[in-house]
């Protein structure tokens, strides 16, 4: 759920190029993986269910992967109530010797010192330097209100118009953020009705909504190695996990290290690149 919304009927299951199909946490994962996928309720009526993923590896050690999912907690219930939640559901999984790794969700992250025993230290202050260059590409309305925001803070909008194209005009792209020397956003489309014509570009050009959101992806990476090759010495900023990765293989980034948190589950990272190094958010 979304709020009072189920998933598949909010924004998220609307995305043009990854949109959410199933309301059900356990068909989502099962929908990405070819082990069994069951719901765990150890906890008891007044606990919400966690999710656990167990496979038996040929080393005879069982591999236990739990996913808390965050909107299971009715929107008034307070920030300490889902930690006592998170905690519960943390204990309960450290009694279970053989855990080999974890993966959750944002929550379940900022109470994982918990389970793992790491006392609380003060944050570093996060040292971004600028300028500051936002790569975005997601279609949906919540991702156009936050770069909106951006521009309200200042930061200047491109519009990465040829995304699609299998060889953009990067040098147009980089030129026009670089010449300026200010902080900035690039974005895939800035309105739903951008969204919409980008989408049936695509089409024309025969791509489906999986090969038009791998295209993004990797040009946005792209994007990313031309501005640092072009000699960017600021702060790159990407937004999703597929314009992360992308990314950073174009930049064959050899090692990335955290330096602090900017807010909780928003990192401020270090990427080793062959001959010099770059912060990442």
């Amino acid at each position: 759920m979304i709020g009072d919304v189920p998933v598949t009927q909010s924004v998220f299951g609307r995305d043009p190029l990854n949109p959410v199909r199933h309301d059900s946490i356990l068909d989502i994962i099962a929908e990405q993986t070819s082990i069994d996928v069951s719901l765990n309720n150890e906890g008891g009526a007044d606990i919400p269910p966690y999710i656990a993923i167990e496979e038996l590896n040929t080393d005879e050690e069982m591999l236990y992967y739990a996913n808390v999912v965050g909107q299971i907690y009715e929107k008034k219930r307070d920030f300490a109530d889902k930690h006592r939640v998170l905690g519960h559901i943390l204990r309960r999984m450290n009694e279970k010797t053989r855990i080999k790794a974890y993966a959750g969700c944002a929550g379940f992250a900022s109470v994982l010192n918990m389970l793992l025993g790491l006392k609380a230290s003060k944050l570093r202050q996060a040292g971004i330097q600028l300028p500051l260059v936002v790569l975005s590409a997601s279609l949906s309305q919540i991702n156009f209100d936050q770069m909106r925001a951006g521009e309200q803070c200042g930061l200047m909008s491109y519009v990465f118009y040829d995304i699609l194209m299998p060889e953009p005009d990067f040098e147009a792209l980089v030129s026009c953020v670089l010449e300026n020397q200010t902080s900035a956003l690039i974005e895939s489309a800035k309105t739903r009705e951008d969204a919409d014509e980008l989408s049936h570009r695509g089409e024309e050009v025969g791509l489906d909504a999986a090969a038009r959101a791998n295209r993004i992806a990797v040009n946005m990476g792209r994007a990313a190695k031309q501005l640092v090759d072009a000699g960017f010495q600021g702060t790159l900023c990407l937004f999703g996990g597929d314009i992360l990765s992308a990314a950073l293989r174009s930049l064959q980034c050899e090692a990335l290290t955290p330096l602090t948190e900017i807010e909780p589950g928003v990192d401020l990272s270090r990427a080793v690149l062959p001959g010099r190094e770059i912060t990442i958010v």
